[in-house]
Parts: structure tokens; C-alpha cells; sequence
């Protein structure tokens, strides 16, 4: 079927002229392999004219070598390399005689014709095969025509005409590649990507001479092992002098700055603390002495131990600044006048204490040391209950009056917590008769009487009279109006004013005279009140009435 298409390719195709030798050679690739591992084979074409067909059989020696695939080149697929991919392509990988692969391929099979571009180096086929592991030495990959039945044609198709093409046949060389990496072990070795610490040629990755000391037994020649101090015995076998049991020497560690050895006694840190030679309070890695020694960490009572520590244990730092209360009263940086171990600051901050004025020092302290006054004994300093407004001092004397009043409990004679003298000057209580002591306490007392029990002292009232009787002889008449003249001019004293001001202006002078002579004698009004009766002033008491000698009714 196959060489029925190339004929009929060739039909299709114009012929090239004579003056053309055109020439094609298909070439297998050199390659190396690692017994065990795949390896692929490539074909390549160099052809002077375009192709429109080929057809090939390629051998191989089964006993080291199982193609397990085939696939297209770059050629017969990607147009933008040059190639083109076939309308007719056969792959076998098990022709008939066994033993190699056949590729039958036919670019274009209809008008107009998409042929192979002339050139070289067109890769056609991918042949992957499975390496023998006993693989040695090397095997050849041959082109062949004896392949399957009827064989496959070395041949190829070039503008009509067919071509027999050179051949050049690939070799697999199966090299020493003791990790498979596709690399020659001694190439591994002396491009540096393996290492052969014990010379005898194989990458340590792949082993060992096991005749080589091996100290520690790890299956590593010990000339193989780190020396890290230069003393000529590989550090695994000197495992006391790696403390952390790293690999690595503690004095290397240490020279290397792999571990610090703070306290300069060659022992890491990290293995002090762990064995417990040395503290490490916070866990930061740092013996504590040496965070101490540093200045990295604070000791203020000098114990050994970190601040920091001893505040997580639960020392005091009630201001949370990282210094232990101890600390601050010992250097004065902060007071516990009261000497219960918590600093005033936070006995004030949280409550425990009371600073009323705010002066940073308690008041019970002020009060202890006399520096502030509480004569009510209630824990507060006098001044502060005044500030506050929950106390009071009226006279202004310094001293809160519910003490003043303690002291001499004369001074609050109605007991009602106010001194007597403020409720005078305020108003708020009388004192008539000017004594320093209340109308209300004179009363209650009995220096004083309240006949007419209006709660005014009776030595405070005016007496009773009756108005226009400036004689006080009890009558309404003549006489009355003479005296009040004589008053006015200084020939006489009258005893009751009010009686004298008969209009009841407040004012004594000539016109009550004209007014009593005008109710006597010719039909003017009668006296302003209290008239004919006795009684009080109803309109004030400007001139008052001392006394009335006559008898009321």
C-alpha cells in the first residue's frame, strides 16, 4: 500500500530537470546511556530538494536495548520550525521480523502539493528505548530495508523523483554511571558535581571502600569525616567535645559563630542552659548572668536573676515599667510612705489609697506625718473634704466647723451642724438683740421671752401703743399735738415714736402736728393704725417703740 502512494506521488510531481543531482541522507544520533535508564534516539534527514516522502527501517540489538516509543520529530509538526505535518504517517514499532521499527510517511496527498522544505538537520522520528541494566560497552542503531514483509524501502521522494539516500548509523555507549544521573562517574568526579573523598574512583554518593577505618561505624571512611579543629581525628569520633551532639565541635561551633559561648569557658550556651550549668530565664538562649553582665538584662537587687523574670514569677511591678517596685522605693525613684511593699503611684492609680490633692503623696501619709490636718478623724484631709464641698468652714478659720463645733458644742446651739455666728452673717438664723446667740436658743434657753409667742424675743419687738398719743397718757387729743411739737423742737423726749408719727410716714415731724390738730378740730382723717386700739406698726418700724406707758385696753 505504502510503495502504491509513492508511485503515485511520483505521478503527481513534476519532474526535476537533468541539470539537477539531487541528494537526501537519513542520520541516526550518538548518544549515551546508563544501564537502567531510557535513552532516546533521534532521526535526521539532509535532503538538497523538498520532500513529499520517505520511508525507512531502523535495527537494534534486542538483548540490550526494548524500544518502548515513537514519536514525531520537531519536522513533522511545527510549521514554525520549517516542518510540516504529514497527511500519512506509519510508525511500527513491531514489524514482522522483529528487531527494529519502520516509518512510512507521505506529506500531502492532494493538490497543491505541501512538501518537506530542502534543508538539513530535519528531525523526523524520536525513538525512545529501555535499557538493558547489564548493559556494557556500546550497540549500533542501523537504517535497514529488510524490515517487515514486504520490507520497507530505504527511499526518499524529492520533486518526483525517488532516492535512495546515504545513511549514517548512531551509537549507544553504555558508560559507568554508578547514580544514573546520565554522567559518567569520572566525569561526575572531576566536574566536581560528585565527590570521591576516599579516591578509589566511585562518587561517595554510591559508596565506600570498606576497607577504610571507620570509627564511629557510620558506614563513612573516617578520612571522609569532618575535622573541624585540625587535630587529625574526625570530629563523629570525639562525640564528648560536641556537647549538643550536632555534628559539629563545640569549639568550632564556637569559632564559627554557630553557638556563643558568652561566658568565654568553651562550653556553648545553648548546652550550659540545657544541662542546666547555667540559667536562662526568659528562654532567649542567653545565659542569664551574661544577658546581667551585658547590660541586655536588668538585676536591680542584684540576685542573679533578670527583672524581667522575676516580674513573670510574679514579683511586684505594679506600674508595669519593667523595674520591681523593690527597686524604685530602695533608689528613690518612687515612695512607699505607708510601707506596705506596693508603691504609693499604684496604691493611688488602683484605689487602695486616696492622694485627694493630688500631690502624688497619700493622704493617710500627710495625716500620719502632720503635713495635713483631719480633725474629724474620717481618713481625709481637712483641706480636701472643704475643696470637695462634703465639709464646711463658714468663719473661714481653718478649721472644719463640725470640729470647731466638737470642741465646744456652744457654738451650734440649735445642734443643727452649722455654727451659730455663720447662720447670723448669712441670714440664715436671727439674733435680734445682737448677743452671738440665737433669737431661737435665747428663747429656748429662757435669756429671753416671747409673750406674745411669735418666735421674736420680746426684747426685740416694739411695744404696743396706740398712734396720735405721743404722750403715751392713753387719750387722743390736744395735748398730743403739743408734745409733738415740743419733741420736734427739742423741748421735750417722747418715749414711743411711732405714736407721734400719726400719718405713718416713718418720719416725725411738723406735719403730724397739723394732721392731729386736723382730726381734732376740723373733720381731717383719724389717726393711721393702730388706732383707737393698741397694737403693732403694721407699715415697719423706721422709728420703733420702745416703750408706752400707757395702759393698752
Amino acid at each position: 500500500m505504502f510503495r502504491f502512494l509513492i508511485l503515485l506521488m511520483v505521478l503527481l510531481c513534476p519532474s526535476v530537470s537533468d541539470a539537477q543531482t539531487p541528494s537526501a541522507e537519513l542520520r541516526l544520533t550518538n548518544v549515551q546511556a546508563s544501564p537502567g535508564l531510557p535513552v532516546v534516539s533521534r532521526v535526521f534527514l539532509n535532503h538538497t530538494l523538498d520532500c513529499e516522502a520517505f520511508s525507512f527501517g531502523v535495527t537494534h540489538d534486542s538483548a540490550q536495548l526494548t524500544l518502548v516509543d515513537l514519536a514525531r520529530g520537531d519536522h513533522l509538526e511545527d510549521a514554525t520550525l520549517g516542518g510540516v505535518s504529514p497527511d500519512y504517517l506509519m510508525m511500527e514499532m513491531s514489524p514482522t521480523g522483529g528487531g527494529g521499527y519502520i516509518v512510512g510517511c507521505l506529506f500531502d496527498l492532494t493538490p497543491p502539493i505541501t512538501d518537506l522544505v530542502a534543508g538539513e538537520d530535519r528531525e523526523l522520528i524520536l525513538a525512545t528505548y529501555a535499557v538493558d541494566p547489564s548493559a556494557t560497552g556500546s550497540t549500533q542503531l542501523e537504517f535497514t530495508a529488510a524490515l517487515h514483509i514486504p520490507p520497507v524501502e530505504l527511499l526518499v521522494v524529492m520533486q518526483g523523483l525517488e532516492i535512495t539516500p546515504t545513511t549514517v548509523s548512531g551509537t549507544i555507549d553504555f558508560i559507568t554511571d554508578c547514580n544514573l544521573n546520565g554522567v559518567p562517574d569520572g566525569d561526575d568526579i572531576s566536574g566536581g558535581n560528585s565527590v570521591d573523598c576516599d579516591g578509589d574512583g566511585i562518587p561517595d554518593e554510591c559508596g565506600f571502600d570498606p576497607a577504610l577505618p571507620d570509627c564511629n561505624n557510620d558506614g563513612i571512611p573516617d578520612i571522609c569525616e569532618s575535622d573541624c579543629n585540625g587535630d587529625l581525628i574526625a570530629d563523629p569520633c570525639q562525640p564528648s567535645l560536641d556537647c549538643d551532639d550536632d555534628g559539629v565541635l563545640d569549639s568550632c561551633a564556637i569559632a564559627d559563630g554557630l553557638s556563643q559561648d558568652c561566658d568565654l569557658d568553651g562550653l556553648p550556651d545553648e548546652c550550659e542552659i540545657a544541662q542546666a550549668q547555667a540559667q536562662d530565664c526568659d528562654l532567649d538562649g542567653i545565659p542569664d548572668a551574661c544577658a546581667i553582665d551585658s547590660g541586655a538584662a536588668q538585676d536591680c537587687d542584684i540576685n542573679g536573676i533578670p527583672d524581667s523574670c522575676q516580674i513573670l514569677a510574679g514579683a511586684s511591678d505594679c506600674d508595669l515599667n519593667a523595674i520591681l517596685d523593690i527597686c524604685q522605693i530602695a533608689n528613690g525613684s518612687d515612695s512607699d510612705c505607708d510601707s506596705d511593699g506596693l508603691l504609693d503611684s499604684c496604691a493611688i492609680d488602683l484605689g487602695v489609697a486616696f492622694d485627694c490633692d493630688i500631690d502624688g503623696v497619700l493622704d493617710a501619709c500627710e495625716i500620719n506625718s502632720g503635713t495635713a490636718s483631719d480633725c474629724d478623724l474620717d481618713g481625709l484631709p481637712d483641706d480636701c473634704e472643704l475643696a470637695s464641698g462634703t465639709a464646711t468652714d463658714c468663719d473661714l478659720n481653718g478649721v472644719l466647723d463640725e470640729c470647731s463645733i466638737a470642741v465646744d458644742s456652744s457654738l451650734d446651739c440649735d445642734l443643727d451642724g452649722a455654727l451659730d455666728s455663720c447662720q447670723i452673717a448669712a441670714g440664715a438664723a436671727e439674733d435680734c438683740n445682737l448677743n452671738g446667740v440665737l433669737d431661737s436658743c435665747d428663747l429656748g434657753n429662757g435669756t429671753s421671752t416671747d409673750g406674745n409667742l411669735n418666735g421674736i424675743p420680746d426684747d426685740c419687738e416694739n411695744a404696743d401703743f396706740m398712734r396720735g398719743d405721743c404722750n403715751a397718757n392713753g387719750a387722743f387729743n390736744i395735748a398730743d399735738a403739743i408734745v409733738s411739737l415740743n419733741y420736734l423742737f427739742g423741748q421735750a423726749a417722747v418715749p414711743c415714736l411711732d405714736a407721734c408719727d400719726v400719718n405713718d410716714d416713718e418720719v416725725i415731724n411738723i406735719a403730724d402736728a397739723v394732721y392731729k390738730l386736723g382730726s381734732l378740730f376740723s373733720g381731717g382723717a383719724m389717726p393711721m393704725p393702730p388706732f383707737p386700739q393698741c397694737g403693732q406698726d403694721p407699715s415697719g418700724a423706721e422709728n420703733g417703740c420702745d416703750s408706752y406707758g400707757a395702759t393698752c385696753p
